[in-house]
């Protein structure tokens, strides 16, 4: 069984780069999908669970965090260009929120905002 630090790529050019435990991601990592997307946070049993970054190939940012796989509670979604933001809750756009109240949600999931 894979354990530790590692990388696996999938035949449909999907990559984990992360922790592993008992040959499921475990941890901190970063998971690049095919469609350019790229999420980096905690991962437990396989699947994203816990504060993360998810990158969408446009260049969109949603901080959240994660259960079993899907966005709970408060989080934020960042323009591509960092100069809008919104509110999610539960992984939908809520409203449109001031930079300084995105960066506070963001900042009390304990993620800093990406560049």
């Amino acid at each position: 069984a894979r354990q530790g630090d590692g990388i696996v790529t999938f035949a449909d050019g999907a990559e984990f780069d992360g922790q592993f435990f008992a040959n499921k991601f475990e941890g901190q990592g970063t998971f690049r999908y095919c469609d350019g997307a790229v999420h980096e946070g905690e991962f437990k049993d396989g699947v994203k669970s816990g504060p993360g970054c998810y990158r969408y190939a446009s260049g969109e940012v949603d901080i959240c965090n994660f259960d079993v796989d899907v966005d709970v509670g408060e989080g934020v979604r960042y323009s591509a260009d960092r100069t809008t933001a919104w509110r999610l809750i539960d992984g939908e756009v809520n409203r449109i929120v001031a930079l300084d109240l995105a960066a506070s949600i963001a900042a009390d999931i304990g993620i800093a905002v990406p560049p």
